[in-house]
């Protein structure tokens, strides 16, 4: 159990942070399941455990927010203020009021919070790792997709990988903004709180594209992975140098760990997960939608 404590009192100074890989996207895009698949690899560890406990928390964004340094927080802890909204900011984080508190560039990279980044992660490695043994470690923190540059330079010479997963936007923004997050009850007409949701996938697609081309990043459709499912997984896992083998996929007979949440998100996968959203998208939803998104809406195929 991560005992806060330890992310201001431990010596790390022999623990490495060795190809950390990091899961962004936006909430609800299809991250938990890859993130689980991997966490099952002997080695990999998270905030809240390792291979035997991978059903956890995996988010340090959230988890960890009140001891990380700002610009790696400010999801639920040390958020700026805004009268237009509320303190639950899953889906309006990147939207276009609220982007430039929370997108970090290279130029913004600040010793002392990179160092507190640094300790943060070592504190998880030593924590649910096995003394003496090489670890990896992954988070899905999905605001860090507006901060991969900082991230790149705080975890320079540790070879991080960035994984993107984006999901369509017809599904995705009609859902925040009408029945699956806190967008969805503040207290705003539903136009203006669907226009939040596509200015918060418009940004954070943005983003995601803006480091195509780097060693350290791949991006992916989450249909494709699902479609393709063990292929894409395979594919992903070269990247990000683990060694998958087939008994880390979802499989009937698995038991997930005691107080796992989200057990659907688990077996049996999902190869169609649009389909059941995209009939209740009003007309008017999709039209507001292809303006704003259409760029990346062309882009991706969607």
């Amino acid at each position: 159990m991560l005992r806060p404590d330890l992310l201001y009192l431990s010596k790390l100074e022999n623990i490495m942070i060795d190809r950390p890989i990091f899961i962004v996207g936006l909430q609800g895009g299809g991250g938990t399941f890859l993130s689980r698949i991997f966490r099952r690899i002997e080695g990999v560890v998270t905030l809240s455990g390792n291979h035997k406990y991978f059903t956890g928390a995996d988010e340090m964004q959230s988890a960890l927010g009140p001891f990380l340094p700002q610009q790696y927080s400010g999801i639920l802890h040390k958020y700026p203020k805004s009268n237009n909204f509320g303190h639950r900011r899953g889906w309006s984080y990147a939207c276009d009021e609220l982007l430039p508190f929370h997108k970090y560039d290279e130029w913004d990279y600040k010793e002392d919070q990179g160092a507190g980044f640094r300790h943060a992660i070592k504190v998880c490695i030593k924590i649910n790792g096995k003394s003496g043994k090489p670890h990896r470690f992954i988070d899905k923190s999905q605001s860090y997709a507006l901060k991969i540059p900082i991230m790149r330079k705080a975890l320079e010479g540790s070879l991080p990988k960035f994984i993107g997963i984006v999901r369509n936007p017809y599904v995705m923004c009609w859902r925040a903004a009408s029945m699956k997050t806190a967008l969805a009850f503040e207290k705003q007409n539903i136009e203006h709180k669907l226009l939040i949701a596509t200015q918060h996938w418009n940004n954070t697609v943005r983003c995601l594209i803006e480091n195509e081309g780097q060693a350290d990043f791949r991006l992916y459709k989450v249909e494709e992975i699902l479609e393709q499912f063990e292929e894409k997984v395979y594919e992903i896992a070269r990247f990000a140098e683990v060694d998958l083998k087939e008994e880390h996929f979802p499989k009937a007979s698995d038991v997930l760990p005691a107080g796992s949440k989200r057990q659907e998100r688990w077996y049996p996968v999902q190869r169609e997960i649009n389909n059941k959203y995209l009939e209740k998208v009003p007309a008017k939803a999709k039209e507001i939608i292809l303006n704003q998104c259409g760029d990346y809406i062309e882009r991706f195929g969607y």
